[in-house]
């Protein structure tokens, strides 16, 4: 059994084909558990409602499912480009105090306000990118972290200063337009 000084840890070939039946059996009811509680139409489900504006479906997608804990939505589930409901949010209510309305019912769920999409971007981020000041400020009042960069390394407030969009407020007072 001893080799050169080290122990021989060889499996013989009946004892490893057990241990990777036993190994596979448990990640399968890992997996089931996890089916079992979350649903993927319900998650699909979840980003459409968030779409919608409509807070108390979101409720009760998140907490409710079908009364007995399991077939909820996951608050941070992230469809095919990596968006998580906080991106539905800003994207898609065209109310920008809807918009942060959502955001903070969100957050009360627990959702991860620094989720990152595909391209790195956090919802900061795309807030910044569109515009959307009220809904960066309510981000930033619920604690979402300003220094996080991309996958091109940008940070939010490097992306907004890149978006060069117009500022159609009025000038502080004492400073001519234009400037």
């Amino acid at each position: 059994m001893w080799i050169d000084g080290s122990p021989d840890w060889t499996v013989p070939p009946e004892r490893l084909e057990m241990l990777q039946e036993s190994e596979a059996e448990s990640r399968g009811a890992k997996a089931e558990k996890f089916d079992n509680k979350f649903n993927i139409l319900k998650n699909l489900e979840l980003l459409r409602v968030v779409g919608a504006n409509d807070r108390t479906a979101v409720i009760q997608l998140v907490t409710v499912g079908d009364g007995v804990g399991t077939n909820l939505a996951d608050i941070n589930f992230q469809d095919a480009q990596g968006r998580q409901a906080y991106h539905i949010a800003i994207l898609c209510i065209g109310d920008e105090e809807e918009s942060c309305s959502m955001l903070r019912t969100l957050f009360l769920l627990k959702g991860q306000i620094n989720g990152q999409d595909f391209l790195g971007q956090t919802p900061l981020h795309l807030a910044a990118r569109i515009g959307r000041c009220e809904c960066a400020k309510t981000l930033l009042a619920l604690k979402a972290h300003p220094g996080l960069k991309d996958k091109r390394g940008r940070t939010p407030l490097m992306v907004a200063a890149a978006a060069n969009l117009d500022d159609l407020r009025a000038p502080p007072p004492g400073v001519p337009e234009g400037r």
